[in-house]
């Protein structure tokens, strides 16, 4: 084995140097393509672990090969020989990138959604972390190269997937263990995202970071905003499923901070929540800014049920029946509250020309028509446990 490994990666090699020489893209992507042969047969030799661990190598290897080719191609004045594809020119090297980050983030999904699920997912090593880091280093070495066309996306990909292989490595036992310990995690990536989003265009004012924050300064891309709805839209799902759910008591007794274990996690993940969702709504306009005025609005009801969905004792609500009629009271409360303050409320403390205020009072007839729905429902089972 040591032979073969030895063979390619001499390959690898004068391919690379055939294509400095020669400046042939062709050779290129032979370097890369036995670079990651080199890779799969380090894997048969060593580990074997996993499929997962395979996916890893690969990763690293197109990431350590595009930073590799990044760096010759500042170095030689004849830089590194682009593909030219449907009159299209590419940059190998990004190409490689991409399809390492690509890669990544299929194998994190691959742990991340089964243990969502409640099926088994795979052990994760320390090669992740290292395929991730080689993948950040070989964003950063390419990022100034405007033939890469890179933007912030790819970025927001790097910290989705540091989340998800954070999950993993922390090997909580898929199904509703694996999902209360994502709650928080996730929505302090969208509120730090969000917040991230918000800044970078006022840093890009200043003249020492200009050139490097160009991309992505000025107002959110679609798929910026795009990308936070969904993993917004997955995390108040969560929360609510854990502020409401009795099978969550006692998930993360021994490890939470502030005594937040199992369903009191979903009041800060609410909270955390209210102020991504007012974030986004700060770097917004149009529709967008509207939607996100209507989301904060939206998981303040959130956070105030949960903080008396979590507080309710399974003792007292024995049977189903019992557990949603105090659901609903509590919902009944919050939604009554929030009727209040977006007719009333937003306009006695914010500035008169807040849009806030207007949103407020489109928002107040769903507020209120919840909160007559709540009292119908409330009283029709009440009555029906009554007799």
């Amino acid at each position: 084995m040591w032979l073969t490994l030895g063979a390619i990666l001499a390959f690898t090699v004068a391919s690379g140097c055939c294509a400095v020489w020669r400046h042939k893209p062709s050779c290129v992507v032979a370097s890369f393509a036995l670079l990651n042969v080199a890779g799969g047969v380090a894997w048969a030799c060593w580990s074997r672990e996993s499929t997962a661990a395979l996916v890893h190598n690969l990763v690293l290897c197109c990431a350590l090969g595009a930073a590799l080719w990044t760096v010759i191609g500042r170095l030689s004045p004849s830089g590194v020989p682009h593909l030219a594809i449907a009159g299209r020119t590419v940059a190998v090297a990004a190409a490689a990138i991409r399809l390492a980050v690509g890669l990544l983030a299929f194998v994190t999904a691959w742990g991340v959604v089964p243990g969502m699920l409640g099926w088994p997912h795979y052990e994760f090593g320390p090669l992740g972390w290292i395929a991730l880091a080689a993948s950040a280093l070989a964003v950063l070495l390419a990022w100034r190269d405007r033939s890469a066309g890179f933007s912030w996306g790819l970025v927001y990909a790097l910290g989705l997937i540091g989340v998800g292989m954070n999950q993993l490595q922390r090997a909580f036992p898929p199904g509703r263990p694996f999902v209360w310990a994502s709650l928080c995690e996730w929505t302090a990536f969208v509120l730090m995202a969000a917040l991230l989003g918000w800044l970078l265009p006022q840093a890009a004012r200043w003249a020492s970071l200009r050139r490097m924050l160009t991309v992505g300064a000025g107002r959110p891309e679609r798929w910026f905003l795009l990308a936070q709805a969904t993993v917004f839209g997955a995390a108040v799902v969560s929360a609510g499923w854990i502020a409401v759910d009795f099978a969550f008591d006692g998930i993360g007794a021994d490890m939470a901070l502030f005594g937040l274990a199992g369903r009191r996690a979903g009041c800060p993940a609410a909270l955390m929540l209210v102020g991504a969702a007012i974030l986004m709504a700060w770097q917004t306009r149009g529709a967008w800014r509207s939607g996100w005025q209507y989301a904060a609005l939206g998981t303040g009801v959130l956070f105030t049920s949960s903080l008396g969905w979590s507080g309710l004792d399974a003792a007292c609500c024995s049977t189903a029946g019992a557990a949603w009629f105090h659901r609903g009271l509590n919902l009944l409360f919050s939604s009554s509250i929030m009727t209040v303050m977006t007719g009333f409320g937003l306009g006695r403390v914010l500035p008169k020309h807040s849009d806030w205020i207007a949103r407020g009072r489109q928002a107040m007839p769903a507020f209120a028509g919840l909160t007559l729905l709540l009292v119908v429902l409330l009283l029709l089972q009440w009555s029906v446990q009554r007799s």
